[in-house]
């Protein structure tokens, strides 16, 4: 506990680093902000490609990879694809274009605090 307010601040400095490195390709990313009033010590830095980019996530998070930065796609979006709703009755309501969206587009990169 003596090192959480230190972890939580370097993760707050990496998060700022990582937002004004993307901020200036923001014409191709959607890029998190943090709610009103809000202080969070983040996890990770999501990044959503914006469908007019010249590039595809895969190419961006190849490239990532090949200057070794790790990312990871979002543990998120269309839940009903994960093969477990196979035997699950559900209901859906709408397209769910945008959890699809989200699936397909999202990675986030993390902002470890060492």
């Amino acid at each position: 506990m003596d090192k959480l307010a230190v972890f939580c601040e370097a993760r707050k400095s990496n998060f700022k680093t990582l937002s004004a490195l993307f901020s200036r390709y923001d014409r191709w990313f959607i890029l998190p902000v943090a709610m009103e009033h809000a202080d969070p010590a983040w996890f990770s830095f999501i990044v959503t490609i914006k469908e007019s980019a010249p590039f595809k996530r895969e190419e961006l998070v190849s490239h990532f990879s090949n200057q070794l930065v790790e990312t990871r796609n979002l543990f998120a979006g269309n839940i009903i694809k994960q093969p477990v709703f196979q035997h699950i009755h559900y209901k859906v309501s709408g397209s769910l274009e945008n959890t699809d969206y989200i699936m397909n587009n999202t990675f986030f990169l993390g902002t470890y605090p060492a």
